[in-house]
């Protein structure tokens, strides 16, 4: 629910970027990749009230 609240995502974590996908019946669609000027350490669950 990263996208929008009725849509399934995968978020992949790699090294210095991050990486968002659209899960579908089909399979996994890509939405988005967004670099990190950095490394990435850490990558938790967050769920806004």
């Amino acid at each position: 629910n990263f996208t929008s609240p009725t849509d399934l995502n995968l978020i992949l974590a790699k090294n210095n970027r991050l990486e968002i996908y659209l899960v579908t019946p089909e399979g996994l669609k890509p939405l988005k990749e967004v670099g990190i000027y950095g490394k990435i350490a850490v990558i938790k669950l967050f769920r806004p009230p």
